[in-house]
């Protein structure tokens, strides 16, 4: 399932911008922002690159992720001092762990990697909500 026209709409309001200010950044006119966002067409693998550059997310986040559900999640979070982004790094250690000491090497490394790149995915969130670093590492310790 592609998230995409859900993200694009949500990064450009989220951003205050109209569509002709994304269809500038892309040099795409205006409608076809409003096809990508309604889902009639979707851009090109080069125009999805340019996209993700100009949104600062991942091609995978971009088309993957429902972003808007994952930022509120961790707004809440950290408003609440719930340990959702503690409790998930948590969880995913213990099973790379897990998975280290009966030997799967191989599967180990992939998860290491994906927990890599979680890591980074919530803390570039997180700093975008507009929350000091040092803060956020106080409150959840990795």
């Amino acid at each position: 399932m592609s998230f995409l026209p859900k993200n694009l709409r949500y990064l450009r309001k989220r951003r205050s911008e109209r569509q002709a200010d994304v269809a500038k950044q892309v040099k795409k006119r205006q409608n076809t922002i409003g096809n990508w966002e309604n889902g009639i067409s979707e851009p090109s693998i080069r125009e999805l690159y340019l996209l993700s550059g100009y949104f600062d997310v991942s091609l995978d986040d971009l088309v993957f992720a429902d972003l808007e559900k994952l930022e509120s999640l961790i707004k809440a979070d950290i408003q609440t001092g719930s340990s959702f982004a503690k409790s998930t790094r948590h969880d995913l250690h213990f099973v790379a762990k897990n998975m280290a000491n009966e030997g799967n090497r191989d599967q180990f490394w992939l998860i290491a990697r994906e927990l890599r790149k979680i890591n980074e995915k919530l803390d570039v969130i997180k700093l975008n909500l507009g929350f000091n670093a040092r803060e956020i590492d106080m409150k959840y310790p990795k």
